[in-house]
């Protein structure tokens, strides 16, 4: 998979026909409607009781279930895991690290309402491919939207996990979770079929499998949570990126050499970051 910049990437499934406006209007007001209870998370008492965001995430499920017209059989699985997702380690991220300036806050809820809102859309396309029986051209800048947002999820559910400290076999379980879950949802995107097909299960499980490998491989280093969070879903974001070109059937050298460069320049900035107390 080659690099594509997100809002390039965002852009090209946004139709601009008329048909689409009322759909584009229910999206942008769920974004903002999942986005101001982001932002109510941040007053007494909702930031201080860790149930709201696990409350606003099942919120998330169920907007997004309305706003593209119901799901069926897989698509409960798949269509609403990563909207779910993100609104889960954005209220949890938002929830241990309460210590940011104003300023930082708001991009944070800018950058969330961005993104929830480009999930909307390419699972929109998803739901469309399937109802139609036939694939378009949105599909695929749909996917490549899907998995940096998968990524942008597995970060934030990461870093919100190592603050909970529940121990090794515990975080192990939920990385576990986390990596097969996000993992699934998207390899899912790749048939769009009525079931979970069995290769993509397993790619799913290895993801899983490998991050949790990768978690206990940094437990012996002494890295703050930001950057153990960044480190896993590095990994992810890598496992993730070598699976989907395995199953689209062009895997090579050089994207394999595009992932290690990837997984190096991660290294060098957490080695240069590795002194500062905010990490």
């Amino acid at each position: 998979m080659r690099w594509q910049w997100p809002f390039a990437t965002f852009s090209r499934i946004m139709p601009l026909s008329v048909s689409s406006v009322s759909k584009r209007a229910r999206f942008i007001s769920a974004s903002l409607l999942l986005t101001v209870g982001l932002i109510f998370l941040t007053r007494p008492p909702y930031n201080s009781q860790v149930q709201w965001p696990y409350l606003l995430s099942l919120a998330a499920v169920f907007v997004t279930d309305f706003i593209l017209g119901g799901t069926v059989g897989v698509e409960r699985f798949s269509l609403l895991v990563l909207p779910a997702g993100l609104t889960l380690g954005a209220g949890l991220s938002q929830l241990f690290f309460p210590n940011v300036t104003t300023i930082f806050r708001v991009g944070v809820w800018v950058s969330f309402f961005l993104a929830i809102y480009a999930a909307f859309l390419a699972l929109n396309v998803f739901k469309v491919v399937r109802l139609k029986g036939e694939t378009i051209p949105l599909q695929r800048a749909a996917r490549p939207a899907a998995f940096l947002l998968s990524f942008v999820a597995a970060f934030l559910l990461l870093i919100s996990l190592h603050k909970l400290s529940l121990g090794i076999w515990l975080e192990s379980l939920a990385i576990f979770l986390i990596g097969f879950v996000l993992s699934l949802s998207f390899l899912w995107t790749l048939s769009l079929a009525d079931l979970f097909e069995k290769p993509h299960l397993w790619g799913a499980l290895l993801v899983g499998v490998g991050l949790i490998q990768i978690f206990i491989a940094t437990s012996f280093y002494p890295l703050r949570t930001l950057l153990r969070g960044l480190v896993e879903a590095t990994f992810f974001y890598v496992l993730l990126g070598v699976a989907r070109a395995y199953f689209e059937k062009h895997l090579n050298y050089a994207i394999v050499f595009e992932y290690i460069a990837v997984v190096l320049a991660i290294f060098l900035l957490i080695e240069f970051f590795l002194i500062s107390p905010l990490f």
